[in-house]
This record gives structure tokens, C-alpha cells and sequence, in this order.
């Protein structure tokens, strides 16, 4: 009798070592697979950007847009001595709303160093939006979606630095947080406030 519960609890035991080798297998197995799929996602964001956004390094000729009364405006990327800040968006887009004040931030903290302006193809709603942007950020626009093709610009916000030439420098697709942030913080030397709640 005593020898059957010996061994009865010597089988309880190793299936008790059984289950806790099963049980670190799969929490190391769930920690490994996790961390596999960040880099994945890190891996492929980095591929849809290059598909979808321009190149770094990528040259675009010279822009002619219009102001808001119409009139034709060439950006030039030299009227600057860093070049030229392009900031796509749109007055109906609540993330754009949202990611003024960091807009502003950015604004005043390059302000002389670079060109800066702002591009919309929808001037719906402009007067309300604008009450966020600076006075003088020029905002413009055009009739067509040709330079929205040619500077592959699909969602807003986007944010496309271009140097003195029209080469791309860097292209931050979306409203400033986590990554975007402080890429955009740590490339201009600035401390932006963050997303507002408005």
C-alpha cells in the first residue's frame, strides 16, 4: 500500500514537471513570437513606405501650386538656406486638427532655416482650420491631383523635407507621434508638444 503511494505521488510529481516544462515552452515560445512580430511590422511599414512614399534621395522638379486667392505660386526648395518643409493635409482631417500645435512647434523652430509651407487639394473648411496655422505659413493648393501623384501623397498628414536641390530628405507619413515624433524631433533640433484632444 505504502509503495503505491510512493509511486502514485512519483508519477504526480513528474506530471507536475511535465506541465511546468509545457508551461515554459509556451511562454517562451509566446515571448519569441511576439518580438518576431514587432520586427516584422517594423520590417514591413519600412517596405509600404518605400512603396508608397518618394525615396529618400529622390530629386522632384519645382512645384507650381496656388495660394488661396488663386494665384500661381513656384516653390522654389533654394529660398531657404536648409531648403524647404512641405506639410500635406487636409481642413477635414481630424488628425491634422490635432497635430496643429505640433505643426506651429515646428513652424517657429525652423522658421529662416527653412521654406515652410503647407499644401492642401480641398480648401472646404480652410477659414476653420486655419485659425490653428500660423498667419504667415502660406497655404496652397491646386486643381488636380498631379502633384498629390507626384509626390505620392495619399494620406493626411504628411510631412516631406527637401533639400536646397529638390532632393528628398525625409518623409514622415502621418500626425507626430511615437516614431514620427521624434524622428521629426531629434532631425530639427526641437521639442514639439505633442497630439492635442481638440
Amino acid at each position: 500500500m505504502l509503495r503505491a503511494a510512493k509511486a502514485a505521488d512519483r508519477r504526480r510529481g513528474d506530471s507536475s514537471d511535465l506541465y511546468r516544462l509545457v508551461i515554459s515552452i509556451c511562454a517562451f515560445s509566446s515571448i519569441f513570437l511576439n518580438i518576431w512580430l514587432v520586427h516584422t511590422n517594423v520590417r514591413l511599414r519600412e517596405t509600404i513606405d518605400s512603396l508608397t512614399l518618394l525615396r529618400i534621395g529622390q530629386r522632384v522638379d519645382s512645384l507650381l501650386l496656388k495660394d488661396r486667392d488663386g494665384k500661381p505660386v513656384k516653390i522654389s526648395y533654394a529660398a531657404a538656406p536648409k531648403g524647404l518643409i512641405l506639410y500635406y493635409f487636409s481642413p477635414s482631417c481630424g488628425w491634422c486638427v490635432r497635430n496643429s500645435d505640433n505643426l506651429n512647434a515646428l513652424f517657429r523652430a525652423t522658421h529662416g532655416q527653412y521654406q515652410f509651407v503647407t499644401y492642401t487639394a480641398d480648401l472646404t473648411g480652410l477659414s476653420t482650420y486655419s485659425g490653428s496655422v500660423p498667419r504667415d505659413l502660406p497655404v496652397l493648393t491646386d486643381d488636380q491631383a498631379d502633384i498629390r501623384k507626384l509626390l505620392k501623397l495619399s494620406g493626411t498628414p504628411q510631412t516631406i523635407e527637401f533639400d536646397r536641390s529638390g532632393v528628398v530628405v525625409a518623409n514622415w507619413q502621418g500626425a507626430y507621434t511615437g516614431r514620427t515624433l521624434s524622428e521629426i524631433e531629434r532631425r530639427f533640433g526641437v521639442r514639439l508638444p505633442g497630439i492635442s484632444n481638440k
